[in-house]
């Protein structure tokens, strides 16, 4: 397992397209790549709640995965949205490899600030 950490705050309106690379040698054995459909859970690190998808409630909650996530070679891309100031977030991203490794993850951490 990979842990990396998002460069910046993002603010709550925002909704950026993230990268997440599972570069071989280091997150996966050297000559690997990525098979298959990757899984993304976006949780809130306060509580551990999955806000990947909405929740209705109460108190509803909006998805922070904004559609579906893509794998490009050994990169998976996710777009993420309607964060909650304040709060931080854990992206699960775990996808299987051709040389049979299963449910490698990478857990992106995100802070949500609004600034002034």
């Amino acid at each position: 397992m990979g842990i990396i950490y998002a460069e910046k705050p993002y603010q709550p309106g925002e909704k950026p397209r993230f990268e997440i690379k599972f570069t071989p040698g280091v997150v996966i054995a050297t000559g690997d790549s990525l098979t298959g459909t990757p899984v993304v859970k976006v949780y809130q690190m306060s509580d551990g709640l999955d806000v990947t998808t909405d929740i209705t409630g109460p108190p509803a909650i909006a998805g922070v995965l904004v559609g579906t996530p893509e794998r490009v070679g050994n990169s998976v891309f996710v777009k993420l949205g309607d964060w909650v100031d304040g709060e931080d977030y854990d992206v699960k991203t775990t996808c299987d490899t051709t040389n049979g490794e299963e449910d490698i993850e990478i857990d992106l951490i995100i802070k949500c600030r609004e600034l002034p």
